[in-house]
């Protein structure tokens, strides 16, 4: 996070010279359409910051967000925490094709520039979104309304899966090029290899770090990229690995990574369809964002699974706005994006993102007001500072935390949650969570901490557990004493433009 707030810094001038004059200077800052002198107007008056956050379910997106703020405060970007809004990145997607015809100028240039593929007249009907990033593969389905400022959140149904483009250079690594490194010249230990097209969290996360220290592994990866976008377009590709010549096709990366990450997609696309009541059928259109989802059989097999939907992809879309530099050959134009950006796709991606960022005043009613309001930090907290020590109903406690403002009709299914002892995720190492290295999960200061909270003494009535209450108390004060968040109080998000402001 210090690497981002140093980021960030570079967008209040005076805050980054006075920190770092040595690095200043190397950051740029613009934006198109508007001039020098009218950004940093922009940047000393802003009213609120969005920023694309993890979906649930994420065992990080609460830590994540959390920690995001504090990047983006400590910058001085903003004065409070409830400036800061958060939105998926698939709502993201689907919002960078609305078309709102803005009578301002600052808005102007920004339309003309603007990626658009949703044609006028088919804003309407169901439409799934789906979104590749390093980390995850994240999908939303919503029935467009005849009006969009009629969608709302509940109209939209949200799955994540912990597999994005990393995961399918990994599976490349370990199915297709590591059996055919000689053994002599292998200076890692892959015992372990994760399921292809599955999660599989520890497992991968182990596995990254491994390749990432070792210079096989880095070649591995290496190797993993190129083959992808050289398979892509053509059937067929000879690697020199080591003393020895190796030969992979499509077909094989077809049947050993690609498929099986397709039968995982699967199951996520009919948890959706099921949820939304609908059938493949239903569906009108499809918005591939990320460069994952321009793999030749996801978009076969998306024709067969929904048969009447338009699929709209990356590499149908036309540029944000002119090259900077000659493009890209067409070998390298598509392809997982493994970390390192290749030719010019992975740049547009992110600028489609923040487009549909910079939408979300206009469709502020598609944000989780609800899940920002009221954090899991946020009613842990209250549930340590607010609660007497005696065994209570369900009820009982949703009076004392009313008693302090809390909307627990809002919130009680995560109150319930963290009652039966489940603590916030990213607040301790937790053996379930594959972002925390092994050591930290066996610290015995963090065992103590993850003992359970509160006692259930019946279906519904709790009692929390004096000494475990002032040992996570005291480490929640310790992780937070120079935090610019202090949960006294919920997040208000004061994001969203009025009708009358955005179209006058």
């Amino acid at each position: 996070m210090r690497s981002l707030q140093q980021l960030l810094s570079s967008l209040h001038p005076p805050l980054a010279e006075a920190s770092d004059r040595g690095n200043a200077s190397r950051w740029r800052c613009g934006a198109q359409g508007l001039e020098p002198d009218q950004v940093a107007r922009i940047l000393h008056r802003l009213e609120g910051v969005i920023v694309n956050s993890p979906g649930q379910p994420s065992q990080a997106s609460e830590a994540y967000r959390f920690n995001l703020r504090e990047a983006i405060l400590a910058a001085q970007l903003v004065e409070r925490p409830e400036q800061i809004a958060c939105l998926e990145a698939p709502i993201a997607a689907l919002l960078a094709e609305f078309h709102p015809d803005l009578n301002r100028d600052c808005f102007a240039s920004f339309q003309r520039n603007r990626p658009s593929t949703l044609a006028q007249n088919s804003r309407q009907g169901a439409t799934l979104v789906i979104h590749t990033s390093p980390s995850a593969t994240e999908l939303a389905l919503t029935c467009l309304p005849t009006s969009l400022h009629h969608l709302s959140r509940d109209d939209l149904h949200l799955r994540r899966l912990a597999y994005g483009s990393q995961a399918y250079l990994q599976d490349i690594a370990c199915q297709l090029l590591y059996p055919f490194i000689p053994e002599d010249q292998i200076d890692l230990d892959l015992a372990i290899l994760p399921l292809p097209g599955e999660p599989d969290g520890g497992v991968r996360s182990q596995l990254q770090r491994q390749l990432y220290r070792s210079a096989t592994g880095t070649m591995l990866l290496e190797a993993a990229a190129q083959l992808n976008r050289v398979l892509q377009n053509q059937d067929r590709i000879t690697f020199e690995l080591g003393p020895h010549s190796s030969s992979f096709s499509r077909k094989a990366l077809d049947t050993k990574v690609t498929q099986p990450f397709i039968l995982r997609l699967n199951r996520e696309v009919n948890h959706l369809l099921s949820q939304a009541g609908l059938v493949g059928e239903n569906i009108a259109q499809v918005l591939c964002t990320g460069s994952g989802t321009t793999l030749a059989a996801l978009q076969q097999w998306l024709g067969q699974k929904l048969p009447q939907a338009q699929i709209l992809t990356e590499e149908s879309l036309p540029p944000s706005s002119p090259p900077s530099s000659p493009p890209s050959s067409p070998q390298m134009e598509s392809g997982i994006e493994g970390g390192i950006a290749q030719g010019d796709r992975p740049a547009f991606q992110t600028h489609r993102i923040a487009y549909g960022l910079a939408h979300l005043p206009l469709y502020p009613q598609v944000l989780d007001r609800q899940g920002q309001q009221y954090s899991d930090y946020f009613l842990l907290v209250e549930l340590l500072r607010c609660l007497p020590d005696e065994a209570l109903t369900l009820g009982e406690i949703c009076n004392h935390l009313e008693g302090r403002g809390i909307n627990t009709q809002a919130c009680k299914a995560r109150i319930q949650a963290i009652l039966g002892g489940d603590l916030p995720a990213g607040l301790i190492p937790q053996a379930s969570e594959d972002v925390w290295p092994l050591e930290s999960q066996q610290n015995p200061d963090y065992q103590a901490l993850a003992a359970p909270l509160f006692t259930v003494i019946s279906a519904q009535a709790y009692q929390i557990d004096r000494l475990q209450r002032q040992r996570v108390l005291a480490y929640w004060q310790r992780i937070t004493a120079h935090s610019h968040q202090d949960l006294e109080e919920p997040y208000i998000l004061q994001v969203g433009l009025s009708l009358s402001e955005a179209w006058s």
